[in-house]
C-alpha cells in the first residue's frame, strides 16, 4: 500500500528536495523557502497521479516478474519530472 508512503514520506522527501536544490545552487533559504511553498502541491499531485494507478493496476493485474522493471520505469520518468519542476 502506497497510502503511508502518500501521506508520510512523500511530502518530506518531496519538500526536503524542493527545499535543498535551491541551496545546492547557491540560492538563499528564502528561495528555498519560496521553492517548496510554489512546487510542492504540484509535485504532490503528480505523485498521486502517478503512483496511485500504477500501484491499482500492478498489485492487481501486472505479473510479478514484470513488476521491477515497470516500477523503475516510472520512477526514472518521476524523478524526469520533479526536475523539471523545480
Amino acid at each position: 500500500q502506497r497510502r503511508p508512503d502518500y501521506t508520510c514520506f512523500a511530502p518530506c522527501a518531496n519538500s526536503a528536495y524542493l527545499f535543498l536544490l535551491p541551496l545546492l545552487t547557491g540560492a538563499g533559504v528564502e528561495a528555498a523557502t519560496t521553492s517548496v511553498v510554489a512546487h510542492l502541491p504540484f509535485l504532490m499531485q503528480l505523485e498521486f497521479m502517478l503512483w496511485m494507478p500504477y500501484n491499482l493496476i500492478a498489485f492487481s493485474h501486472l505479473p510479478l516478474h514484470l513488476r521491477p522493471a515497470t516500477s523503475a520505469l516510472l520512477s526514472a520518468l518521476f524523478t524526469v519530472s520533479i526536475a523539471t519542476v523545480a
